[in-house]
């Protein structure tokens, strides 16, 4: 059978399987049919020349040499456009104050950025507050709702009571030519809608920040919103952990690590050149097995400079992170809660083979610890070296609690009750601390530990 365009097959193939795409995922992004991926990589026939460009950007392939492998003239290439706005209408009101928190703190990088309380605060008209160095403030009322006109407008302005040098309205959708006007009526108000808030991430963030705020608050459409490719299934350790580097986050590793320098001379012993294929790092959710490996491997990067760590990425599938892609030299892959994976075989498979010059590092609840030796096994596996991580004491607890209320503005003499009620998960403690320290808290509270765990863990569930 005659395969006329066997290179752009072979060419939107290999592509495809680098963006780990299956041919149904890339049928769906495209709005065609399987089989139509499935005949162009045959090389049995091509896309429409209209196509081409959708093609491209869905790949991040050349279309100029798409359009030439496909045999049409790329002079009559459509232009592909990635101009639309951010749909942050479709965020919910805490998320959307979030994004733009997060905006606002990538486009003033040297002023302090804050949330100006929570639900059921009594906010003076405001949402978040940017303090400048020079002592200007600037406040920022955000509104995420489906109509907003004039008459919104003085409401929203009549609330604003707060002192502020200059005071913004930021809303989630398109402002209607009234609202706008209303608003430009008063002296020193600024109007952001979801198009100066898209410009303003296309224009004023980085590449590198715009790709994180996608993944963060619009996951999974990079190529739709900027044009770019997804990333993929393996991960550089700052790019797992970014998610969790911003101290203003409830869920945040910003803290000092306490009570695990054995656990971490023991893992870097496990980790040493010599070492076994795979080793296992066990503990109870929120015990602090993710913080662990965020600090034994950043002490592994001074040590073994030339091993190429790269974590699994939790949308990916193991059985499409192929890691012949992360080259031949030596390489650490890291799969956190690795409890919840299918396909650990494969990896297994992987770093049995020794000219892959691959290790496997795995985090896991304990109960599935059985599970992974017994797969590991079937490869030639055996004598895991495994770090488990026990509960701190109340003093290294104490510790901890104390470090994030500083931080937050909280007192030092909420640590104990807080590290008493929450005794079993470091992760909880820190969120429990973090939000009281927003929230504030009665002091007769710190007096019932029973009392003071309800208020955390009833914060905590509206977080």
């Amino acid at each position: 059978m005659s395969k006329p365009y066997a290179e752009l097959g072979r060419t939107l193939a290999e592509a495809r399987e680098q963006s780990s795409l299956d041919q149904a995922e890339l049928a769906a992004l495209l709005g065609c049919k399987q089989q139509s991926i499935s005949r162009w990589e045959t090389g049995a026939s091509r896309p429409r020349a209209t196509e081409i460009a959708r093609v491209a950007a869905a790949l991040g392939l050349d279309a100029d040499r798409l359009m030439e492998l496909a045999g049409y003239d790329s002079s009559a290439l459509p232009t592909i456009s990635f101009a639309q706005p951010f749909p942050f209408e479709n965020l919910d009101p805490e998320t959307f104050e979030r994004s733009v928190e997060y905006l606002l703190a990538k486009i003033y990088r040297d002023a302090a950025v804050t949330l100006a309380g929570s639900p059921g605060h009594t906010q003076d008209g405001l949402d978040i507050v940017v303090r400048l160095n020079d002592g200007t403030r600037h406040s920022f009322q955000c509104k995420r709702v489906a109509r907003f006109g004039p008459a919104e407008v003085e409401k929203a302005i009549a609330a604003h009571t707060a002192q502020a040098d200059k005071k913004h309205l930021v809303l989630s959708r398109v402002a209607s030519p009234q609202a706008a006007e209303a608003l430009y009526e008063h002296k020193g108000w600024d109007l952001w809608d979801k198009h100066v808030l898209s410009r303003k991430i296309r224009q004023e963030l980085t590449e590198d920040d715009q790709n994180r705020f996608v993944d963060i608050f619009f996951h999974g459409r990079r190529r739709e919103l900027l044009g770019r490719a997804e990333p993929g299934p393996w991960l550089t350790t700052k790019e797992f952990f970014e998610p969790f580097e911003r101290p203003n986050s409830i869920f945040s590793h910003q803290w000092t690590l306490q009570g695990r320098e054995t656990d971490i001379d023991k893992l870097l012993d496990a980790l040493r050149p010599d070492g076994a294929p795979v080793v296992l790092v066990t503990g109870a959710g929120g015990i602090g097995k993710s913080r662990l490996l965020k600090e034994a491997l950043a002490r592994l990067g001074c040590t073994q400079p030339d091993v190429t760590v790269r974590f699994l990425s939790p949308s990916a599938e193991i059985s499409r992170a192929n890691p012949d892609t992360l080259g031949r030299g030596a390489k650490l892959l890291v799969v956190d809660d690795a409890h919840d994976r299918d396909g650990l075989s494969a990896l297994f498979q992987y770093a049995a083979v020794e000219r892959n010059n691959a290790r496997i590092l795995l985090a896991s609840r304990p109960y599935a610890q059985s599970r992974i030796l017994q797969e590991a096994a079937l490869y030639g596996i055996g004598g895991m070296p495994t770090v488990s991580l026990e509960r701190l004491n109340a003093e290294q607890m104490q510790l901890l609690v104390r470090d994030v209320l500083l931080v937050h503005g909280g007192l030092a003499e909420w640590a104990e009750p807080i590290a008493s009620a929450v005794r079993d998960s470091p992760l909880v403690a820190v969120m429990a601390a973090r939000v009281i320290a927003r929230d504030g808290i009665a002091p007769e509270m710190a007096r019932s530990n029973d009392e003071l765990r309800n208020v955390v863990l009833g914060k905590f569930r509206k977080v």
